[in-house]
């Protein structure tokens, strides 16, 4: 998560602090770790996740997306991308940082149980997924990447230039440091890629690769390794093969 997203959450935290609403911070649950696990007094959970993006349609619409992905890999009863300003529409998964205390009033009946995520409120074993920032990779990501993470036991972890303020390059290499295996996704030869590729090879970290582009297409030093080769539109299909390298490679 980039550092402006991390002030959102830091924000957010505040907002259920003064609210008296106990919540997990990134508890590893489906394969990721969202920012924020609550429960209401009737049982039902809850995920937040901050999203410092511009309120734009498209990254309105994103958040609505992703809301979906989030409550489909955590299998809560409610989940909501938190955006910084801009419209809340709760029934579609996007909640302003300013409506969420009544947001989650009026869900909750103001009613609230101390949060135990199913896969514990500390740090799982994490690996960095490197990827192109562009939002047509989500799919990949929080579907593909999430559900083969999940299966092999540890939680999927992803940066976006879109939501960062700060050194990214120096986030990034935090990120590698503190994971315990890459996924790198080479569709398109994505420079960006291919440097993360080449840092976590030189500490080193196991590497998995994967790639939605002509095998063919890819630098000559990297196109005869080992690519799990995957379709966008069918990332479900990647789940298995991703999973059991994983396993492999952990």
């Amino acid at each position: 998560m980039g550092r402006s997203s991390a002030e959102l959450a830091d924000r957010i935290a505040v907002v259920l602090a003064r609210s008296r609403i106990p919540a997990a911070r990134e508890p590893s649950i489906g394969g990721v770790a969202p920012d924020f696990f609550i429960r209401a007094g009737d049982g039902r959970s809850i995920i937040l996740e901050a999203k410092s993006w511009p309120p734009t349609a498209a990254n309105v619409e994103r958040a609505r997306i992703q809301a979906d992905y989030y409550k489909a890999l955590t299998g809560a009863a409610a989940s909501w991308v938190v955006i910084n300003q801009g419209p809340s529409d709760p029934a579609r998964g996007v909640v302003s940082l300013g409506e969420l205390p009544q947001v989650l009033r009026e869900y909750a009946k103001g009613e609230w149980r101390q949060p135990r995520p199913p896969g514990g409120a500390g740090r799982s074993r994490r690996i960095f997924v490197a990827m192109p920032f562009d939002r047509a990779y989500d799919d990949t990501y929080l579907v593909g990447v999430a559900r083969a993470a999940k299966k092999a036991g540890v939680v999927a972890e992803r940066v976006g230039h879109e939501e960062f303020t700060g050194d990214i390059v120096e986030e990034i290499h935090r990120m590698i440091r503190s994971s315990v295996a890459v996924v790198a996704d080479l569709s398109e030869s994505n420079p960006n890629v291919m440097y993360e590729l080449g840092f976590a090879k030189g500490l080193p970290r196991p590497v998995v690769m994967i790639c939605s582009t002509k095998l063919g297409d890819l630098p000559f030093n990297v196109r005869n390794l080992n690519v799990i080769p995957y379709t966008k539109g069918q990332t479900l299909k990647l789940v298995p093969k991703l999973a059991a390298r994983l396993g492999k490679v952990l």
